[in-house]
C-alpha cells in the first residue's frame, strides 16, 4: 500500500510534520541507503559473474540519484545530510567465503532493511513532496531487491554469509541436499553453467 493510500484511507489529512522532524526521520534511511550502495560497490567488484556485476553497476546508477533525492530533501529542510565521508573500506562487511552467492544473499539483507525503514514511515504524516520521494526510493528498491531473489531463487544462502545487515533469524531458510559453497555449486554444474544461469534470472526481472 502507498503512502497516500495510507494517508486517505484513514478520511481525514493530518498534521504534517516540521522540517526538522522530516530530517530527523530521513537522516536515518539516507545512511541506510549510503551504506547499501557501498554494499552494491563492494559486491560489483567481487562478483565472479561479471554480466552480472555489469547489471547490479547499473542499478547503483539509479541508486546513487537517490541518495541524491534524500540529500536534497534533507538540505531543504536546513539540516544537514549524512554524508558517509568517514565510511572506511574495511568496514564494508559482507561475505568474503559465500561466494556471488553470499554476496547476493547480502545485499538481500540490506534492501530487506532498507524496505523495512521506508515501510516504517507509511503512517507518519510526511509532507507530499517527502512522500513522492520516498514512494520513489522504495519503487527502486523493490525493483533491485526482485531481480536479487530471482538470481537466488532455490539456492541456500551459503554458510559463510555473514548476516551483517540483519539478523540471522530472518535468514533464508537453507534447502535440502544443496550444495553448499560457490566452489561446490561449480565443481556440481560447472562454472559457465553456473554464471549464465545467475545472468539469465536477473535479466528476467
Amino acid at each position: 500500500m502507498s503512502f497516500l493510500d495510507k494517508i486517505f484511507r484513514k478520511g481525514r489529512m493530518g498534521r504534517t510534520i516540521s522540517r526538522s522532524e522530516t530530517a530527523e526521520r530521513l537522516n536515518p534511511i539516507l545512511e541506510q541507503h549510503v551504506w547499501l550502495n557501498h554494499y552494491y560497490r563492494h559486491a560489483v567488484e567481487r562478483l565472479d559473474n561479471r554480466r552480472l556485476a555489469e547489471h547490479l553497476a547499473e542499478e547503483t546508477r539509479t541508486a546513487r540519484n537517490d541518495v541524491g533525492k534524500l540529500n536534497e530533501t534533507i538540505l531543504s529542510a536546513g539540516h544537514t545530510p549524512f554524508s558517509g565521508t568517514d565510511i572506511e573500506p574495511d568496514e564494508i562487511d559482507m561475505s568474503s567465503g559465500g561466494g556471488d552467492y553470499g554476496l547476493l544473499y547480502d545485499l538481500i539483507d540490506a534492501e530487506e532493511d532498507l524496505q523495512d525503514a521506508i515501510e516504517a514511515e507509511g503512517d507518519v504524516e510526511h509532507q507530499m513532496r517527502t512522500r513522492a520521494i520516498l514512494e520513489v526510493v522504495q519503487t527502486n528498491s523493490k525493483r533491485r531487491l526482485s531481480a536479487l531473489k530471482d538470481a537466488t531463487e532455490g539456492r541456500r544462502r551459503p554458510s559463510e554469509s555473514l548476516h551483517a545487515t540483519r539478523p540471522s533469524e530472518k535468514a533464508e531458510p537453507t534447502v535440502a541436499d544443496e550444495p553448499e559453497t560457490e566452489d561446490e555449486m561449480k565443481e556440481e554444474r560447472g562454472e559457465d553453467e553456473l554464471a549464465k544461469e545467475m545472468a539469465a534470472r536477473v535479466e528476467k526481472s
